[in-house]
């Protein structure tokens, strides 16, 4: 990788692996381990900003990374919130609570991180191009729900002197802590999917996590819209079935509150990693390959995914 030197790539997957490890060895345990920050170094997070905390958290498979993932990170939302991400975490997961670890096809947790660390470069150019702060992180956590993931997060946060931010803007906790909140990038499958109560054993223990993500977390989800179709009769069904996932009396409830802010980021239209896997598994001449791929993820994810294209036959 042209940004990091090999001492510091075998260091950091290493790192990984550990942490996968202990994971694996511990998957019984309820609590799971605090994320581990691998980019730019673990004593950098959380960054110091003036006021409170704002981090954007774009959670994914990064299976592999694509010009789709780079949009949803730099995303801004609505003039409408007040409150801008002024930090910007990519997470992997261990675990997915559909996918379980992984499946047969699936990037190798290393070459997931390779990527991850190339799109965090990506995303510190395009802030620092649009005047932002670049405060970009990249890291791990072991729990495939939301609601645990939110909590481990904010785990690491008090750790260093932040709590949850009070519903006056920019209020601190009565003993002085900085506050600090989440705005969990996803898409409206995955909304669904949170407000799904079999994840969490029932209505009661949904309930439950509800209160504490949304009530005592204050974490906060940007739901992107999917971009729309060029076919009439499919934008049209696309437009309906969102409308209908925001009308279901847990979700249209958040929304009226601005726990769910729906955003709209057309960047992303017709891009997907599946798109780029289909691609890479093809059998398109070399130049013509290289130039859609180009297309689809930013130059750097190009050139290592051209460079090791014996990952797609593992």
């Amino acid at each position: 990788m042209a940004t990091l030197s090999s001492a510091t790539r075998s260091t950091l997957r290493k790192q990984l692996r550990d942490f996968l490890s202990r994971c694996e060895s511990s998957s019984s345990s309820s609590q799971g381990h605090l994320p581990l920050i691998l980019y730019p170094s673990p004593d950098a997070f959380p960054p110091r900003v003036s006021g409170a905390l704002h981090i954007s958290v774009l959670d994914s498979s990064f299976n592999p990374p694509s010009n789709a993932h780079l949009a949803l990170s730099t995303l801004v939302p609505p003039a409408s919130t007040s409150e801008h991400p002024n930090a910007h975490l990519l997470l992997f997961s261990a675990t997915n609570a559909d996918k379980g670890t992984g499946r047969s096809g699936d990037l190798k947790p290393e070459n997931r991180l390779d990527l991850m660390l190339l799109l965090a470069k990506d995303v510190e150019a395009a802030l620092k191009g649009a005047g932002q702060e670049a405060n970009v992180f990249v890291g791990l956590v072991d729990k495939p729900l939301m609601g645990d993931k939110s909590s481990l997060i904010h785990a690491l946060l008090r750790q260093h002197g932040h709590t949850p931010a009070v519903h006056s803007e920019g209020a601190h906790a009565s003993d002085g802590a900085s506050p600090a909140r989440l705005h969990y990038i996803v898409g409206t499958d995955t909304l669904v999917r949170f407000f799904e109560p079999k994840y969490y054993g029932g209505q009661e223990g949904f309930e439950r996590v509800c209160r504490q993500f949304f009530e005592v977390e204050r974490t906060r989800f940007l739901c992107v819209k999917r971009p729309a179709s060029r076919n009439s009769a499919d934008a049209e069904q696309v437009k309906k079935e969102e409308e209908e996932v925001l009308s279901r009396a847990n979700i249209r409830r958040r929304v009226e509150c601005g726990d769910v802010v729906v955003v709209d980021v057309p960047e992303a239209e017709g891009i997907s990693s599946t798109r780029v896997r289909k691609l890479l598994q093809g059998s398109q001449p070399a130049e013509q390959k290289r130039t859609e791929l180009k297309q689809l993820v930013t130059p750097s994810i190009a050139e290592y995914l051209l460079n090791e294209q014996s990952i797609w036959m593992e």
